[in-house]
């Protein structure tokens, strides 16, 4: 492509977040009620489009980019990475929209909130496609901005509230850990564009403080421990407000760690810290979720596990497979969301029959997961050293599998029903591994590269990866099976609530989240 046609694909690029901040602040989606919803919906469908088809172009014909404000390095770059969420984005934000017609159908404010919801998705499109770290740290910003607003939508709700001016001070926080980097980079570097960052960076490695405060930017944006404790209380917020906020704007912290891997890959300090909190994040995570009663707040710590899982393997240098993790994730959480109230209507009108013990089973189907991975291993590696990202894709095999078999054999069906169900388990392991497959063809140029771990770090968190995986599952079949152990009571009651480690930053956002008192009530 000649620099005309690449320059015109990127400024495509740009229209959806434009289109949607626009129509939102124009007569355009003026107005109260269901129509205005409608209206919404079909300019994302048009947005949609958009997205999809330069997600397609980018995938034909490599990457580009544009320059919008050249004195101030303003440009917008499209990658297979930022076109992989952009088109996410955009098809989670039909649905959602779509969802919200009839969720919200009635109530005085839905224009609203519609507005809102265009302003957060608009702003979510303008950080893919960022190609200068001013322009992201404005849309990373502007999307806490807009998701505040929607998360404090109906002002009586006193919990919903404290939870938002909770997540608007960790924001902030993480606001000032990537202006921190900014500084850095600039004095270092002179320049914000990501590209010429990532060129000078070969040669003049990254001073040491710029790593660890992206990182600490990107933990924060993605509810790691101890910055976590928000995201199960913003629960009383609308649906399509959890849906969104749990399939797109809790990625991006996810996102500034992908999009900067070649800068964060120099500090050792930076990945260990990222692999040692996501690591710990999951398994507190993990743990909480299966002691929830409700279902929203047990989905929300399934996000804090799952965002924790992906974060260590970021760590670990593991960034294709996070990539594929994140994408998945987003789909997955976004239809649990948006089907939980279906799931309460079908499990009051079914009649539940519980599975069976689960004995010898477990061994059974380890061995067997067990030796699906070690086939895999020896067709496609030999006996050679493995990255990070395939080590840890045998470790979701082997035990995933090893679930879904024991959750085939226990359940209460037929024998040769049993039997398809494992078959089904084998199928669904060989797809992971295509899909772990393609994702390395795909992005294997985008990230930097990774070899066989070297440290005694990375051997032990790579060891202990199967181990707390198998351990966690234990674990959380006993607390669901209501055991009497004395010592899983105890785990149950800390678990059930969030270990207390949210006490600490409620101490802290109490006096932000005290509500103002009226003098002219008084």
């Amino acid at each position: 492509m000649n620099p005309t046609e690449t320059a015109y694909i990127a400024a495509t690029g740009l229209v959806p977040a434009l289109l949607y901040l626009i129509c939102s602040l124009t007569p355009v989606l003026r107005g109260e009620g269901k129509k205005v919803a409608q209206r919404a919906a079909k300019l994302i469908l048009c947005g949609g489009i958009i997205s999809w088809l330069v997600a397609a172009a980018v995938f034909c014909f490599g990457p580009v980019s544009w320059s919008i404000y050249e004195p101030l390095g303003l440009s917008v770059y499209l990658d297979r990475l930022s076109v992989t969420i952009l088109a996410m984005v955009g098809f989670l934000a039909l649905v959602i929209t779509r969802y919200s017609i009839n969720h919200l159908a009635g109530d005085s404010r839905q224009g609203v909130f519609t507005r809102h919801l265009l302003q957060t998705i608009a702003a979510v499109q303008l950080l893919c496609v960022s190609g200068n770290l001013l322009l992201f740290t404005l849309a990373w910003a502007a999307t806490s901005f807009s998701l505040h607003r929607l998360l404090t939508f109906y002002p009586d709700q006193e919990g919903a509230q404290l939870a938002a001016r909770k997540k608007f001070f960790i924001s902030r926080l993480g606001d000032l850990c990537l202006v921190g980097a900014l500084i850095t980079l600039w004095q270092q570097y002179g320049t914000w564009d990501i590209l010429t960052l990532i060129d000078l960076q070969d040669s003049t490695p990254v001073s040491t403080w710029t790593p660890i405060l992206l990182v600490l930017g990107g933990l924060m944006k993605s509810a790691q421990l101890p910055f976590h404790s928000w995201l199960p209380e913003t629960m009383e917020s609308p649906t399509p407000v959890s849906a969104l906020m749990h399939a797109g704007v809790i990625n991006a912290g996810a996102f500034l760690v992908l999009r900067l891997s070649p800068l964060i890959v120099s500090s050792d300090i930076a990945m260990n810290s990222m692999a040692l909190v996501g690591g710990l994040t999951a398994v507190i995570g993990s743990l909480v979720m299966v002691t929830q009663p409700s279902i929203k707040r047990s989905l929300a710590w399934s996000t804090i596990a799952q965002m924790g899982f992906l974060i260590l393997q970021c760590g670990l240098g593991a960034f294709g497979l996070a990539t594929l993790h994140l994408v998945a994730h987003s789909l997955y959480k976004a239809h649990s969301f948006l089907s939980t109230g279906g799931v309460v209507e079908r499990a009051r009108k079914r009649k539940i029959k519980h599975a069976t013990p689960a004995k010898t089973t477990w061994l059974v189907a380890l061995a067997c997961s067990a030796l699906v991975v070690a086939a895999l291993i020896l067709a496609d590696y030999g006996f050679t050293a493995v990255s990070a990202s395939q080590y840890i894709l045998f470790s979701i095999l082997w035990l995933g599998l090893a679930q879904l078999m024991t959750s085939a054999w226990t359940a209460p069906l037929a024998k040769h029903a049993r039997i398809w169900g494992i078959g089904l388990s084998m199928l669904v392991a060989l797809m992971v591994y295509l899909l772990h497959q393609g994702v390395h063809t795909l992005y294997d140029g985008i990230y930097p590269a990774i070899g066989a771990p070297q440290g005694i770090v990375e051997w032990t968190l790579l060891l202990l990866i199967p181990v707390l995986l198998f351990g966690i599952l234990l674990i959380q079949t006993q607390l669901q099976s209501g055991t009497q152990s004395t010592g899983l009571k105890r785990l149950y009651i800390h678990a059930s609530n969030g270990f207390y480690l949210g006490t600490l930053f409620a101490r802290l956002a109490r006096p932000i989240s005290r509500p103002r008192t009226n003098a002219s009530s008084n």
